[in-house]
Formats: structure tokens, sequence, C-alpha cells
């Protein structure tokens, strides 16, 4: 079963609000998690990580991948706006690519 990540911050203000940050993690995100662990109860996705769920899934069962896909795009976005994500230097250079390829 997946799990709602905890967020390492309450408010990222003046960017994202605690009210916003609150509904997109606490109603939004937990409806992909709660969703997802719907679909996959008594399957043989069950027991399988998000990867190996959206690797193995894209034309089988539409529903699973794209709730799958969603969960891991949030866990990504949470993890993303972290101060230990910003100090990855590999993170970094991986970040600046994207600027200056789509920027």
């Amino acid at each position: 079963m997946f799990e709602l990540i905890s967020l390492p911050y309450k408010d990222l203000s003046p960017y994202i609000s605690a009210k916003t940050l609150s509904y997109h993690h606490g109603a939004h995100h937990k409806g992909y998690v709660n969703a997802l662990n719907t679909l996959i109860q008594g399957t043989d996705y069950q027991g399988q990580s998000l990867e190996e769920i959206i690797l193995s899934n894209q034309q089988k069962a539409v529903k699973i991948f794209n709730h799958a896909t969603q969960l891991w795009n949030h866990n990504s976005y949470w993890i993303i706006l972290t101060a230990a994500f910003k100090k990855n230097s590999h993170n970094l250079q991986t970040n600046r690519k994207i600027v200056q390829k789509f920027c």
C-alpha cells in the first residue's frame, strides 16, 4: 500500500501559501494515493513499487498507470521543493540543463 509522503515544510510563502499546500497535498495528492491503492488491491501490481507499476503498465491498465504516474509526479514535486534537493550538486546541474533547454 502506498502512503502519502510527509512534507518537511508547512508554508513556502510568498510562493505557495500554507492553504494551497494543505489542499494540494492533503486532498489532491492524497486522492491519487487512495485511488491507486484501491485500483491495485488484489491485482499483480499490489506490492510493486511505483516505478515497477509505471514501467510495466502503460498499455495494460490505463487507470492504474495514470494514477501511478500522478503519484510519482507529486512525490517528486514535494521533494524538489526541499532544501536538501537544492543542495545536491547533481540536482543543480540537471536543473540548469532543463532551464537552458526549455526556458
